[in-house]
């Protein structure tokens, strides 16, 4: 009797298992949320600077790019190419989000364009 209900048991998870398998979920498309990045004047003290509270946990001067000390001079030297926010490694990482997000942490669409504006405006130590 036992083996018959294992058997039993068995075969009904088959079937639940295989009813979802051709089972899709609708493609859902979820609007992003409004975007107010100041068009000029972003700051690299007020308002890039303490983007890097969360990235100094692991860049130090042992991993090459060192937010911890001297950033904005070590930024400019490695990842940002003033004036053209697409030539630079530090936007094309956050756009992207393939670094940030295999180590969980991530930025908010309007702290990316905040970045995007600096670079754009010439990434000045202001």
């Amino acid at each position: 009797m036992k083996k018959i209900v294992n058997i039993a048991l068995l075969m009904a998870m088959g079937l639940f298992l295989n009813s979802c398998y051709y089972d899709a979920f609708p493609e859902v498309e979820i609007p992003g949320p409004g975007i107010e990045v100041p068009v000029e004047d972003v700051s690299y003290a007020t308002d890039i600077a303490p983007l890097w509270a969360k990235c100094i946990g692991c860049h130090t001067s042992s991993l090459g790019l060192n937010l911890k000390e001297n950033a904005y001079t070590n930024l400019l030297k490695k990842v940002v190419v003033p004036q053209k926010s697409a030539e630079s490694r530090l936007y094309t990482y956050f756009s992207g989000n393939g670094h940030l997000d295999a180590i969980g942490v991530t930025l908010k669409a309007n702290q990316i364009a905040l970045i995007k504006s600096w670079i754009d405006e010439g990434a000045l130590n202001n």
